[in-house]
């Protein structure tokens, strides 16, 4: 995503997405992140929510929390804390004209303004996120000005301790003229520039902000039925863990606790402790930040990865219990072995 390239995430820092499903743009930024700092994922929408949630499973993302809330209440449970902060904002979505019927069908001059006001009210939010010198990208997939230029220009008039920053992208080209808005500092990439309509523009917060107090779930001591798997499973075993009811997640960082904030997801799924046996979870074994800690893994043929997608018995030589299933090295999932 151009708009990931041009927030520039780095190695330790807090992130937030506001608004991010389906997740292409939170795998990025994971991805640039590289197991370090922390992601936070947001989505109103709860079933968009849960498609984020499976995308970022199923790609191994594991050092971050996912959450279904309104922005408003998740930027003030965690004011201040935020070094970049990404809204793809919601909006007319004009460039979507040329792929989908229903996005010109549903358009109106009426929808694009109360586009606008939703994308000042969730600006609004992500500024109350930032800490000093943070960096806030604003993003849509429209080419209406009103949803773009103007209300950049707007947000920056009602918060004068905010300023655009020059993207510096090497790619589309400058925006609309907008009174007297910097326009080559921000970017529109047009289907002639290899884009669907994408406008981007950067902005950096120059004052200082409170910092909400983070609180931290505290650490209770595993089943040793859990413990006993991690160290079948793992070479180092998790630096912290939570357990939530019978599921257990595991994190390099301590757990956060967010009061009336709904949290879909935090850290790996491990699995679920059933009598006295952790039954593991797909995630434990996607996750791309356990897999170089995994003791045993099984590379399958091209027949056998088929045979596994189909939900079919692997007729395989194997110890008794759970191995990591892998093809050409990449992890599909885990099967059991028999023994």
């Amino acid at each position: 995503s151009s708009a990931v390239e041009i927030l520039d995430v780095q190695e330790g820092e807090w992130v937030l997405d506001l608004c991010a499903a389906p997740g292409g743009k939170s795998t990025q930024i994971a991805a640039k992140l590289k197991h370090t700092g922390f992601l936070l994922s947001n989505e109103i929408d709860v079933g968009r929510a849960s498609v984020l949630l499976s995308n970022m499973e199923r790609l191994g993302v594991g050092e971050n929390m996912i959450t279904c809330a309104k922005p408003e209440e998740l930027c003030k449970a965690l004011q201040g804390h935020f070094d970049k902060v990404l809204v793809d904002a919601p909006c007319s979505g004009e460039g979507m004209f040329k792929k989908h019927d229903s996005a010109m069908e549903g358009w109106s001059e009426e929808h694009v303004n109360a586009c606008r006001y939703r994308q000042l009210h969730i600006l609004e939010s992500a500024y109350k996120a930032l800490k000093q010198d943070g960096i806030l990208v604003y993003s849509t997939c429209t080419y209406a000005v009103e949803e773009n230029e103007q209300v950049v220009y707007e947000f920056l008039k009602t918060h004068p301790d905010m300023e655009l920053v020059d993207s510096r992208a090497s790619f589309g080209r400058g925006g609309f003229a907008y009174e007297d808005l910097p326009v080559s500092y921000v970017r529109r990439i047009f289907p002639m520039d290899r884009g669907e309509g994408h406008f981007i523009a950067k902005m950096r917060r120059i004052s200082a902000n409170e910092q909400a107090k983070l609180v931290y779930e505290k650490e209770k001591k595993l089943p040793n039925c859990v413990i006993s798997f991690f160290q079948e499973q793992l070479s180092v075993l998790p630096m912290h863990w939570m357990m939530d009811e019978q599921r257990v997640y595991v994190r390099q960082a301590p757990f956060l606790r967010l009061k009336n904030i709904r949290i879909l997801r935090q850290g790996i799924a491990c699995g679920e402790v059933r009598g006295q046996r952790l039954e593991p979870h797909h995630h434990f074994y996607l996750s791309a930040f356990l897999r170089p800690y995994l003791k045993s893994t099984t590379e399958l043929t091209k027949e056998e990865a088929i045979l596994f997608y189909s939900g079919n018995v692997l007729p395989k030589e194997h110890r008794k219990g759970y191995t990591a299933l892998t093809y050409h090295g990449y992890v599909l999932g885990f099967g059991k072995g028999d023994g």
